[in-house]
């Protein structure tokens, strides 16, 4: 995290072209959001976080790298928390399975490399029978799983740069704010957060939820706390809107509206 926005020019060309070219191919692939029918009636109680991945390091070093992909987690999990899932982390989901001698083969088995609105997903009548597929409904069955249902998580994009374009132009569901101290005009400095998260029944390795959000704060300085809040927001658009997972909280346990997003936008 940096507080100077010269230090972001030499980065915002490949930003922006990378950010279209990512806006693109989410704009092409049409996968539906929310609960999804079959699951309508289902409620769930205890949700196990798998470690998030991303197809990009976002040009960040591995440790600053690893802190991101921690701090979408943490936020991810502090939500389910709050508004009532008992929840399993990513580092206890990983524990559980190193414990038995399974993580490599679970990291084997469902390595995530594109985009996960691809995943778990039925094509027609029938699911198919990738190795992810296999994988999960084999340690679903020998019972090695922590929990039943998984959620996973992608950072699709994020940067702390120069914002040329608006992100609005290119997907309908951006978010863009301009703060107060931002300049009147593009190209401004810019915090860029798009993530995607989704619930997987893992004994028949089905989608039950999916959803994604992406926010673009546009401001006039740069720094670590604009971006920690973006993360945040971020993720609770994603996991608190209309089509969101408290729908699948039992009713003793449904969040009130005002717990589903209680981190306000920045």
């Amino acid at each position: 995290m940096r507080d100077s926005t010269d230090r972001f020019a030499w980065r915002a060309l490949p930003a922006v072209l990378t950010l279209a070219l990512l806006l693109s191919a989410c704009a092409s692939q049409t996968v539906a959001t929310g609960v999804r029918p079959v699951y309508q009636g289902a409620r769930v109680t205890q949700i196990a976080i798998v470690p998030f991945y991303a197809q990009s390091n976002f040009s960040l070093d591995a440790q600053p790298f690893d802190r991101l992909i921690a701090h979408y987690e943490s936020a991810t999990q502090l939500w389910l928390e709050r508004v009532g899932f008992d929840v399993i982390g990513s580092r206890a989901f990983r524990h559980h399975l190193t414990e038995l001698g399974l993580w490599q083969a679970f990291s084997d088995g469902v390595s995530l490399r594109n985009s996960l609105a691809g995943y778990f997903e039925r094509r027609g009548a029938h699911q198919t029978a990738s190795i992810e597929v296999v994988t999960l409904k084999e340690m679903a069955a020998d019972n090695k799983l922590p929990a039943t249902n998984l959620l996973f998580g992608e950072v699709l994009y994020h940067s702390e740069g120069i914002c040329r374009v608006d992100a609005r132009r290119f997907t309908d569901y951006a978010k863009t704010t301009v703060m107060a101290d931002a300049p009147d005009t593009l190209p401004r400095p810019c915090i860029v957060s798009h993530f995607q998260a989704k619930l997987v029944d893992a004994p028949s390795a089905q989608t039950m939820w999916f959803n994604r959000s992406m926010r673009e704060v546009h401001t006039g300085i740069l720094d670590e706390a604009l971006s920690s809040e973006t993360i945040v927001t971020t993720v609770d658009l994603t996991l608190g809107s209309k089509a969101g997972l408290h729908q699948l909280l039992p009713p003793s346990s449904d969040a009130h509206p005002e717990q589903q997003s209680a981190t306000s936008s920045p």
